[in-house]
């Protein structure tokens, strides 16, 4: 194994999200080929291996989206949920959780900054 290789191989499993990156478009037109072989012939004219490989990266990164909100404390989870999908105000979301505005406020940043942390490198 080269030295890349085991470079990146060791950065996969530390959960590097760069890494993940530079795999899939180290391997991206093998991909690409790979798909079209395999695409049934009905779908060939109406969706590119492009689309197919887009889909899969979509996917992934929804699936690590998941696992960093899974992994927060579940008040920071539900403070980002009040404040973006419900669009609480910051008065209503502390009002939720029974906090006051200034632990409310705190709690949101602090919780954004880690899962723009955890984000970093998704790409």
């Amino acid at each position: 194994m080269t030295d890349f290789a085991t470079d990146l191989e060791a950065r996969l499993r530390a959960g590097d999200p760069a890494a993940a990156a530079e795999l899939f478009g180290a391997y991206r037109d093998r991909l690409r080929k790979m798909v079209r072989l395999r695409l049934d012939r009905r779908l060939q004219g109406r969706l590119d291996p492009s689309d197919v490989l887009q889909e899969a990266v979509r996917a992934e990164r929804q699936l690590r989206l998941q696992a960093a909100l899974d992994a927060m404390d579940p008040i920071d989870r539900e403070i980002l949920t009040l404040r973006h999908f419900e669009e609480l105000t910051n008065s209503e979301a502390a009002a939720v959780l029974g906090l006051s505005k200034t632990a409310a406020s705190n709690r949101y940043v602090r919780a954004l900054v880690r899962l723009k942390d955890e984000l970093t490198g998704l790409g």
